[in-house]
């Protein structure tokens, strides 16, 4: 089965849905967190005087949201015994892995610890759902057979994907004239300077003021203005540039950082190009997740949500508890 073609964007963004799914479960984790609470008259705002209650507001949310989050729940867990059942397990330390190259996106830890605050989640939180996408991958791509003709073959239509570009990682401070460019270069300049303090100072940038000036690693043809590809190449390791006049702003740059290009070799990168094969063939999450539901017994009892039981092709005799009735087992209990 393919994962969705075999041009190279597709190689990279087969799994793309399962990256936006980090985001998307964090988001109903943290409703769902709500809803355990409970709820009861305490309110959750004051407008003016007048109380918003737990419970109107628990009401809201279930009503427009209610279903989804049901679903995401009852998909997750047949994701979960479905993989329980299979054998797979998740590598010790791969988890950990996922979640450094993650962090590794963003020019500082600081900026990682943002990141988080603005979802309203946690590391641990985070970790739990990239083993999740892990677990969706491994059962997407098992039966996915790898023959070194195969991924030999991937290897060379896709070669270039796995070569490594010059990059730099750099800080910069942006500014409005020539002579305040020139000002601020001649003091980042100095033996004392704290560039990273300088760029928190002066910098307009609001990107990268706020972490020193401080860019992630980037190949040097993506830099962005294109006049600082020039200096970011030609400027020193540990060194300040001249003023750089781009979109009628000027830059003040240095370089922190560069690496040599690298030829992604098949050795080199043969594992690589493994999981890459495997993405690209793999069964589409979609279909996996559909596969699991037309295969699962899964009965919605919530009247609110009996139309989720034609996605989940209910069985015929769907029990209905009130929020009063006993189980059956409880009855049963109870006459003997």
């Amino acid at each position: 089965m393919s994962g969705g073609g075999g041009d190279g964007v597709i190689v990279e963004g087969s799994y793309s849905k399962l990256n936006k799914k980090i985001s998307y479960m964090v988001v109903i984790g943290m409703i769902l967190a709500v809803v355990v609470g409970g709820c009861g008259q305490k309110p959750v705002g004051v407008v003016n005087g007048e109380r918003i209650s737990e419970a109107e507001f628990m009401a809201r949310l279930k009503k427009a949201a209610g279903e989804q989050i049901l679903r995401t729940m009852v998909d997750r867990e047949l994701v979960e015994q479905e993989f329980a059942a299979s054998g797979l397990q998740v590598a010790e330390g791969e988890t950990s892995k996922r979640l450094a190259e993650l962090q590794g996106r963003f020019p500082t830890p600081e900026a990682f610890a943002e990141f988080l605050d603005s979802r309203g989640t946690t590391v641990e939180e985070l970790e739990e759902e990239l083993e999740f996408n892990m677990k969706l991958e491994m059962l997407a791509s098992k039966d996915v057979a790898v023959s070194e003709k195969g991924i030999r073959e991937f290897y060379e239509q896709y070669s270039d994907r796995y070569d490594k570009p010059l990059r730099v990682v750099i800080r910069e401070i942006v500014l409005s004239s020539k002579e305040e460019a020139e000002k601020v270069a001649k003091e980042a300049k100095g033996a004392e300077a704290d560039f990273a303090a300088l760029a928190t100072q002066y910098s307009l940038s609001p990107g990268t003021r706020q972490y020193g000036g401080k860019r992630p690693e980037t190949p040097i043809g993506q830099l962005y203005p294109e006049e600082l590809r020039w200096a970011a190449q030609d400027v020193k390791v540990g060194e300040v540039s001249e003023p750089i006049n781009a979109d009628e702003q000027w830059y003040v740059i240095k370089v922190e950082e560069r690496k040599a290009a690298e030829k992604g070799t098949f050795e080199k990168v043969k594992e690589q190009v493994t999981e890459d094969y495997k993405r690209a063939q793999a069964e589409p999450v979609d279909q996996l997740v559909n596969r699991l539901r037309q295969k699962a017994v899964v009965s919605i009892v919530a009247p609110e949500f009996q139309g989720l039981n034609e996605l989940y092709q209910a069985p015929e005799d769907i029990p209905a508890f009130g929020p009063e009735e006993e189980s059956p087992t409880e009855s049963e209990n109870t006459d003997e």
